[in-house]
């Protein structure tokens, strides 16, 4: 079976390692490490999942290249930026990676996070197929929404620190 051309967004996984294990470089060997180590998991209760890489650019504009009037520029560095919501599971212990993103937010500490389109032992994964994604290690912070009519939950928004890569797995025979 092969995965699928046009994933649903249910299939994506994000990843966090419990012990805090964190990205040690902006490598694929070190991504690939870090997703192996025995303390990396998938986490559960999250949802709508997006992602960004905004870059900031260089006005490289020439009188050459603007002889038609329009401006040139090149990206010159980018910034990550994942958001998403979790429900809002303090209360029974149970959800420790709620707990673990308060707690980073509090204490201004750095988390690694890998979101990656498919879970990375995809059982309907064919020999060489790709599972890709963003791995980095990020800032966390969260808005917490209590409303009258629904569960509590908590809009995150992580911000790149630092060693942020694009992984690719290929799967492995």
């Amino acid at each position: 079976m092969a995965l699928e051309k046009n994933p649903l967004g249910r299939k994506a996984k994000c990843y966090w390692n419990k012990t805090d294990v964190q990205l040690v470089a902006g490598t694929s060997a070190a991504a690939a490490t870090w997703i192996a180590d025995g303390g990396t998991t998938v986490a559960g209760e999250l949802y709508d999942v997006s992602q960004a890489t905004p870059a900031e650019y260089a006005d490289i504009s020439t009188r050459a290249r603007t002889a038609a009037g329009f401006s040139a520029r090149k990206p010159v560095l980018r910034d990550g930026e994942v958001t998403f919501d979790i429900l809002w599971h303090t209360n029974d212990n149970t959800d420790e990676f709620a707990q673990t993103l308060i707690d980073k937010t509090n204490d201004s500490g750095e988390i690694t996070l890998a979101f990656l389109d498919y879970a990375v032992d995809d059982a309907d994964g064919a020999v060489g197929e790709e599972v890709q994604g963003m791995v980095a290690r990020w800032y966390v912070n969260f808005e917490k929404s209590e409303a009258i009519r629904d569960v509590q939950k908590a809009s995150i928004t992580l911000v790149h620190s630092n060693y942020m890569i694009w992984y690719k797995y290929s799967i492995p025979s």
